[in-house]
C-alpha cells in the first residue's frame, strides 16, 4: 500500500501514513455507504429531543422520541419528518445553538437556548440588542468570549448580507465567531449543504472506527478527521449524518463507558476490533500512528483493552494559578462592582474589586497586606479613606476554576457608612481606575440565578463569593460582634424531662394526665426546628431562586 511504513512492536502494528492519502486507503470498498445508512437509521431512532431541531418538549429524552418516530415512520419515513421540522428553524437558531454547545453539555444550553430565544427571536433582535442585555442572557454559561462573538456576528449579518444567514462555507467564515467546524454545521444542518464538521465528539468517534493513535489536539489528527468526514458526509442527508455523529459520540460513544453494545458502528471499529484482537484476527492490529512523543508511541504499541485506548490522551499542563484579593464593598446595602476591560478574560462583566496579588515568590497574601492594597485602591479611586470604626470581615479563600487557570481569591468584606463615601452613592455610573465603569446596587439588581430579573449580570466566580459573603463566615475586625443565642432543640426537650432538685441532681417530671395519653405523647415531643442547612437555604432563597422561568 503506498505512503505507508509498518512498525511492528508489542502486539500491534503502527502505520505511518501520509495525510494525502487517497479515500480508497482509508475505506474499503462500501463501507462508506454502509455507515451512512447504519448511522442514519440509528438517528432516526435514538436521537434526543432538542428545541433547536424543530422538537416540542419535553426535551433531552430519547424514549418517547422513539415511540413518536415508530407511529409516524408506519405512514412517513422518520427522515421526512426530519426534514420538515428542520424546514421549521430558522438558521439563526441553528447558529445559535451551535455556539452554546461548544465546550458545554446540551443539557445545560437547552434552557439557555430557550430564554435567549425568547429574547432575541431573530438576528435583527439581537443586532440592535445592547452588549449588557446580551451579557446578561449569557450570564452563567462560562466562556463569554462566545457570546461577544455572536453580538458581533448578527452586526456583520445584518449589515453585510441584509439579516439573512449566508449559506456557503466561505461567507459564513468571514462572519465573526464562525470557524470551520460552526459554519459547517450551519451550512449543512440549516441548508443541507454537504459540508463536514469535526468537533471533540467527531474526532473521538473517528479515531475509534480508524484506530488513530494521538491525542485529539495533535494536529495531524484533526486534519486526517477532517478528510474522513469530508469523505463521510451524506450528500442526500447532511445536516442529519453530522448531527448523528455528534450525537453517538455524545451519548454511545462517550470518553469513558462506552456503550459498544448499543453501537450502529461497532463492525466498523478498528477500536472494538482491536479489544478482540486474538479471536478475529490472524495477524496483529493495525493503528494509525500520529504520536508525537515517546509516552504516547509506547502507549499505541500496547494492543486496546478498551476503546478508550483512542483518541491518546494528551499531556495537559496544570491550570496557571493567581492570587486575587477580592473585596466585597458594602454601603447601607449596596454593593460596589467595577466593569472589566473589553479584551481578555471575562470581558465587560461586573465583578466586587478584584486586585491581583502580584508576588514572583508566591506567598500568600497576609490580611494586613489585603487591607493596605484596598486602602489604597479605595482612597486613590473613590476618595474613600477606610479607619478603625470600620467593620471587616476575612471571608476566606475562595477558589474557582476556568479551563485554563485558577483562581484563589482572598475575600474580604467592607461595611462602610453613607458619610464615608464623598461621591455618594448614586445608581448613575461613574468612571475610575483608567475609564472602568464602576456602580453600587443591591442584591436584587445582580443576576444571580438563570431565571431572575436583575440587570446586572454576574460571573459565576463572583456568584461563589457573594455565597461566601453572605453564609457570613471568617473573622471580624474593629467591630464588637454579639452573637445571638442559638436555641438548643435537645436542651429545651431535655428541660421538658426533668427539673433542678434541691441536692442538685435532676429528677424526671411527672407528666400532666389532664390529656389523653397520646395528646400527653404529643405535648413532650421536642419543638420542630429548622436545620442550620435549611435556615441558610430561607436565608438565601431571595437571592438564588431555583425557579428557570422561560
Amino acid at each position: 500500500m503506498p505512503n505507508m511504513n509498518d512498525i511492528e512492536d508489542c502486539g500491534v502494528t503502527l502505520v505511518s501514513k501520509t495525510l494525502a492519502c487517497s479515500a480508497d486507503e482509508l475505506f474499503e470498498g462500501d463501507q462508506v455507504q454502509r455507515i451512512q445508512l447504519s448511522l442514519l437509521k440509528w438517528y432516526d431512532g435514538a436521537r434526543r429531543r432538542l428545541p433547536w431541531r424543530g422538537d416540542m418538549p419535553p426535551y433531552g429524552i430519547q424514549d418517547q422520541l422513539k415511540a413518536q418516530v415508530k407511529i409516524e415512520s408506519a405512514v412517513r419515513s422518520p427522515a421526512i419528518v426530519w426534514e420538515e421540522q428542520r424546514q421549521r428553524v430558522p438558521p439563526y437558531f441553528t447558529w445559535v445553538s451551535e455556539i452554546m454547545c461548544q465546550q458545554t453539555r446540551v443539557e445545560t444550553v437547552i434552557e439557555y437556548f430557550l430564554r435567549w430565544i425568547k429574547k432575541f427571536p431573530t438576528i435583527e433582535a439581537l443586532a440592535n440588542a445592547s452588549e449588557e442585555d446580551v451579557n446578561l442572557m449569557w450570564s452563567g454559561l462560562g466562556f463569554y468570549r462566545r457570546a461577544r462573538f455572536l453580538h458581533q456576528g448578527a452586526k456583520t449579518v445584518v449589515e453585510k448580507h441584509g439579516g439573512t444567514l449566508p449559506s456557503s462555507v466561505q461567507e459564513l467564515k468571514a462572519i465573526p465567531g464562525i470557524g470551520d467546524y460552526t459554519a459547517g454545521a450551519i451550512a449543512s444542518i440549516a441548508y443541507a449543504k454537504p459540508a463536514p464538521l469535526v468537533d471533540g465528539n467527531v474526532i473521538r468517534v473517528l479515531s475509534r472506527i480508524k484506530a488513530i493513535a494521538g491525542n485529539a489536539k495533535n494536529k495531524h489528527v484533526v486534519t486526517l478527521c477532517w478528510k474522513l468526514a469530508r469523505e463521510l458526509v451524506s450528500a442526500g442527508r447532511p445536516g442529519d449524518f453530522n448531527q448523528s455523529l455528534m450525537e453517538l459520540g455524545a451519548t454511545i460513544c462517550k470518553p469513558t463507558n462506552p456503550k459498544c453494545s448499543q453501537c450502529p458502528l461497532s463492525t466498523h471499529c478498528a477500536a472494538l476490533a482491536e479489544t478482540k484482537a486474538p479471536e478475529i484476527m490472524n495477524g496483529k492490529p493495525l493503528v494509525f500512528d500520529l504520536t508525537e512523543n515517546d509516552r504516547e508511541r509506547a502507549i499505541a504499541r500496547q494492543v486496546a483493552t478498551s476503546v478508550t485506548k483512542y483518541p491518546l490522551r494528551a499531556t495537559k499542563p496544570p491550570p496557571k494559578e493567581e492570587i486575587w484579593c477580592v473585596y466585597v464593598i458594602v454601603c447601607e446595602g449596596k454593593y460596589l462592582l467595577l466593569k472589566r476591560p473589553n479584551l481578555g478574560l471575562l470581558a465587560n462583566q461586573w465583578e466586587f474589586p478584584s486586585l491581583p496579588w502580584l508576588r514572583e515568590d508566591q506567598i500568600l497574601p497576609p490580611y494586613a497586606g489585603r487591607q493596605a492594597l484596598v486602602n489604597k485602591f479605595l482612597d486613590e479611586n473613590f476618595g474613600i479613606k477606610t479607619n478603625k470604626n470600620t467593620l471587616r470581615v476575612d471571608l476566606g479563600v475562595q477558589e474557582h476554576v476556568f479551563s485554563h487557570r485558577k483562581h484563589q481569591m482572598h475575600v474580604e468584606k467592607l461595611q462602610l457608612n453613607a458619610n464615608e463615601v464623598p461621591h455618594g452613592m448614586s445608581l448613575a455610573r461613574m468612571q475610575v481606575d483608567g475609564g472602568k465603569e464602576c456602580c453600587w446596587v443591591d442584591v436584587a439588581e445582580m443576576k444571580i440565578d438563570k431565571g431572575d430579573s436583575g440587570r446586572i449580570a454576574m460571573t459565576t466566580g463572583m456568584r461563589k463569593v457573594l455565597l461566601l459573603c453572605q453564609k457570613g463566615r471568617g473573622k471580624s475586625e474593629n467591630a464588637l460582634t454579639v452573637k445571638p443565642k442559638r436555641s438548643d432543640p435537645g436542651r429545651e426537650l431535655f428541660n421538658a424531662y426533668f427539673r433542678p432538685c434541691n441536692n442538685g441532681e435532676k429528677k424526671r417530671a411527672r407528666p400532666s394526665y389532664s390529656a389523653a395519653s397520646n395528646e400527653c405523647g404529643r405535648a413532650m415531643q421536642a419543638p420542630t426546628m429548622p436545620s442550620a442547612k435549611r435556615r441558610k437555604e430561607v436565608k438565601l432563597s431571595s437571592y438564588f431562586s431555583t425557579d428557570l422561568r422561560v
